[in-house]
């Protein structure tokens, strides 16, 4: 049926309730501020129809979708499209479309609630522009949801296509499903709250695009491929900064250029806190890892992972990422343990000015904190690094043998700058541990309530500026971190992910915001306290670190070193076995 003209539902409607034919194609669709507005049929937008519905300054409206859901009629339509300040309930069905349309003019959806509703999907063209702003997106969502295939799971956002409008997703709350980027650019991502089954934000084959001031917490243990942050983009520029990201398995990762930066990253499982690629040109820095007691997962991969392409490619690229300037504080004896701090499974060009702590190595893993989980340490060190200094190490556990598994080419540990001269102290013994004196005190849970996020009431900022206060170098204790950064991040940098001393520009983490402002974080003395929970798959014990050296390998072979238990991923991760789970996980 068509209904020629233009369908209005007045004002005078509130209270009432007006339906709409089965399959209606309305030349415009206006629904007013207070009205409630039933589907009776899907509502198809062709030519230059426009939808509106709501008004931000007005009373809400309520619309029922009984199932059915708003789309374009094809990719001509040019049209429109305005959806604010309604309640939005039962548009769409599982495995179908809520809205659905094919864009070339302006699309503004804000402060609107859909709950029992399906997915929104947008193909961009033209001069689209696009504006999704403090809507929530409901916990009951009917989108699909399999726990076995995230690609035969839904998405709650999916955007195709470039265009040259404006495109912001701004201040929503999703709470099922994950924001699906593809082959579109010029986004700004901002200030989101994502917590739910399978959220996350996916970002495929994109151009330039912002992440910023978000809080991810994906939902899904066991679940096949979940995901906070997933970024394959190896023609645009991914910037992920300033965001709060809890869990899960892939906590985030980043396949192309762009920077990673100045966030807080929480208890992965399984993966790592940061998975990147040797070639891609990613830029990891003055981000916070942490591994809260909350969490006991006991077979991670690695504070990083470094993958090589898979397959390769001809002629093999130069490697192009880089990892500094970040802390990474793996729980000590609150924690299970871990692969380590770095693994190398291709070549990383520059590891720098990092503070690695409290990590230890269960006997499933290697005996090294940067390496390829070698049960023995490698002489001569592979070359897999291309620069490695002013870092500081302090982890004193008995099951970590070494701090470098592999090498830079040419260059003689702790004596060459460029290969650990500069680490901390400098010119220091080939393994030295030395306590960072953060100012604390540091927490073993998480210092926030995340319903407090859920409810408002705790901001990202907050949460940032909390943790800043707390893993600052503390000046009253001489902190060796204080000023002792590669001079590469110019004067003033210090090791790790935060400033204390000097000035300098880069050291923004916990500074979207008032640095000062934690708001109600006031953590209970609990959350400063753990129990002390056994290194898994044993470990080595109190054996003393053995220095690489010598001849052949070095064998950690003394009684107490603990047998390799088998790993449900791997037991030693090659350069193979990376490429195994980059397989794995496309």
């Amino acid at each position: 049926m068509r209904i020629s003209g233009v369908v209005v539902v007045g004002a005078a409607l509130a209270g009432a309730v007006a339906s709409m034919p089965t399959v209606a194609r309305a030349d415009n669709v206006t629904i007013a501020a207070g009205a409630a507005y039933t589907l009776t049929g899907d509502i198809v937008l062709s030519g230059s129809d426009s939808f509106t519905a709501g008004d931000p300054a007005g009373a809400r409206c309520q619309i029922h979708g009984g199932g059915f859901s708003i789309h374009s009629a094809d990719d001509t339509w040019s049209g429109n499209f305005s959806l604010q300040n309604c309640d939005v309930d039962g548009l769409g069905v599982e495995g179908g479309m809520a809205i659905q349309l094919s864009l070339a003019g302006a699309l503004t959806i804000s402060k609107t609630v859909f709950s029992n509703s399906s997915e929104v999907d947008l193909t961009l063209r033209d001069a689209a522009s696009v504006a999704f702003t403090d809507n929530v997106i409901a916990v009951d969502s009917v989108t699909k949801v399999v726990t076995t295939s995230l690609d035969q799971s839904q998405d709650a956002f999916h955007v195709k296509g470039g265009s040259t409008g404006s495109k912001v997703f701004q201040r929503n709350l999703v709470r099922r499903e994950r924001l699906h980027f593809e082959l579109t650019g010029d986004w700004l991502v901002e200030g989101n709250t994502l917590v739910g089954d399978r959220t996350g934000i996916f970002v495929d084959r994109c151009g330039p695009i912002t992440i910023r001031g978000n809080y991810s917490h994906a939902n899904g243990l066991g679940w096949n491929q979940v995901k906070n942050i997933s970024a394959f983009s190896t023609e645009g520029n991914t910037i992920v900064e300033h965001n709060v990201l809890v869990g899960l398995a892939w906590n985030t990762e980043v396949h192309g250029p762009g920077e990673i930066r100045y966030n807080l990253i929480v208890n992965p499982v399984e993966r790592a806190w940061v998975q990147l690629w040797a070639t891609s040109n990613t830029k990891v820095h003055h981000n916070l890892m942490i591994q809260s007691s909350d969490n006991q997962f006991k077979e991670i991969n690695g504070g990083f992972v470094v993958f090589g392409d898979d397959p390769p490619i001809t002629p093999t690229p130069p490697p192009s990422s880089e990892i500094y300037n970040n802390t990474f504080d793996a729980g000590g004896t609150c924690n299970p343990g871990l692969a380590g701090a770095v693994t190398v499974g291709d070549h990383l060009l520059s590891l720098r000015s990092n503070a690695f702590v409290n990590i230890r190595l269960p006997g499933w893993t290697g005996i090294t904190l940067v390496g390829q989980q070698d049960k023995m340490v490698p002489d001569p060190l592979p070359s897999l690094l291309g620069y490695a200094d002013y870092n500081l190490f302090h982890n004193p556990d008995g099951s970590v043998k070494a701090n470098y598994g592999v090498g830079v080419a040419g260059k003689t540990l702790r004596a060459d700058a460029g290969f650990g001269y500069n680490d901390v102290p400098v010119g220091g013994a080939a393994n030295a541990q030395v306590d960072p004196a953060f100012a604390g005190p540091i927490p073993h849970k998480l210092a926030f309530d995340e319903q407090s996020v859920l409810d408002g009431t705790t901001s990202v900022c907050h949460i940032l500026a909390y943790y800043r206060r707390a893993y600052a170098p503390d000046p009253s204790k001489s902190s060796p971190l204080i000023d002792a950064g590669d001079p590469a991040e110019g004067a003033g940098n210090d090791i790790g992910a935060i400033g204390a001393g000097a000035d300098n520009a880069l050291d923004q983490f916990g500074k979207l915001c008032d640095p000062n402002d934690v708001g109600p974080i006031a953590p209970s003395q609990d959350v400063f306290t753990c129990a002390t929970v056994g290194l898994e798959g044993g470990g080595g014990g109190g054996n003393p670190p053995v220095p690489p050296g010598g001849h052949g390998f070095i064998c950690v072979c003394q009684a107490g070193a603990g047998a390799p238990a088998t790993a449900p991923f791997v037991a030693v991760l090659a350069v193979a076995a990376l490429a195994l789970a980059r397989r794995r996980r496309r």
